[in-house]
């Protein structure tokens, strides 16, 4: 069942056309381009319990090139991923 609502997740966040539609009602010509999400981007990941017994030592769940995402921006740029279990929500 989960895979199933992966897949229409992935489905309605890449149908790109809906999305630009419904962005040039509001905004006309002001609207840019989007392009498919990549597969990479809809990887499960669990959160970090090293937070909870000491809050110095917070686990890197990824690293990711900034370059990825903004081809025109450095390489030496990246994102740290860090997603921490705490007792009422999840931060990211």
């Amino acid at each position: 069942m989960v895979e199933a609502q992966d897949k229409i997740w992935k489905e309605l966040l890449n149908d790109f056309e809906h999305h630009l539609n419904r962005g040039k009602r509001t905004y006309g010509n002001l609207i840019g381009e989007m392009r498919p999400i990549p597969e990479e981007a809809f990887k499960i990941i669990d959160p970090s319990i090293n937070f909870n017994q000491s809050p110095k030592e917070i686990e890197i769940i990824d690293k990711i090139p900034v370059r990825n995402f903004l081809p025109t921006f450095s390489a030496s740029m990246i994102i740290i991923i860090g997603l921490l279990k705490l007792k009422v929500h999840y931060v990211i």
